[in-house]
Parts: C-alpha cells; structure tokens; sequence
C-alpha cells in the first residue's frame, strides 16, 4: 500500500523551530578579488540551523557566508534573497549544517 501524499503547502517540513528574534549580527562575504566585506546588520528570524537577516546586499543562492556575533562564527550558505523595493533592503535567508543554539544563545530553545 502506496502512502498519500500530503497537500504541496506541507510537504516542506522544517528542521527546527523558528521564532522571531532582532539579534545584532555581523554578516560577513568575499567578492571577486577575495576582498572581505562586513555588514552589521540585525536577524529578522532564527532557527537551530539558520536565520533571516536584512542587508543592502542582494546575494546569489550558494553564496557562502560567515555571521558573527559576540566572539562566535558560523560558516552560513545563501537559501535565498528577496529584494524588498520599498525599504531598499534585502532579506537574506542563511543556513548551516550544524545545530546553532548555542550560537543564538536564546533560552527559549533549553
């Protein structure tokens, strides 16, 4: 016996929970000539294993990042990048491998 396909809509489960989080941030990226580019910037949300950040920058799928905050990295990809014309900003949605609790350092998560 075959089993049913859940609707689209729920068939992209997430990995972690995600809450709604303004935590300052430091995004990090090489262009081109490997010449580092920092922005300070703020999430818009965080999960285990990523988050979303406003930047001026818009930034190809893939592209690998690093965040940083208080003394802490992680080693981000690019998920996404959606431009948003009236703030002239970019939400980025970053993703990494390894749990990132610690990282967040939230205490909603213990």
């Amino acid at each position: 016996m075959r089993a049913s396909k859940r609707p689209m809509e729920n068939t992209t489960e997430r990995r972690s929970p995600r809450i709604c989080a303004r935590i300052q941030v430091l995004l990090v990226w090489k262009e081109g000539n490997q010449e580092e580019h920092r922005e300070q910037t703020v999430t818009l949300s965080v999960s285990w294993f990523g988050c979303g950040v406003r930047s001026h920058k818009f930034f190809r799928p893939g592209t690998q990042v690093r965040l940083e905050r208080e003394g802490a990295a992680m080693e981000a990809r690019v998920v996404y990048s959606l431009w948003d014309h009236q703030t002239n900003l970019v939400e980025v949605g970053l993703a990494w491998d390894q749990d990132g609790r610690e990282f967040w350092g939230i205490s909603v998560w213990a």
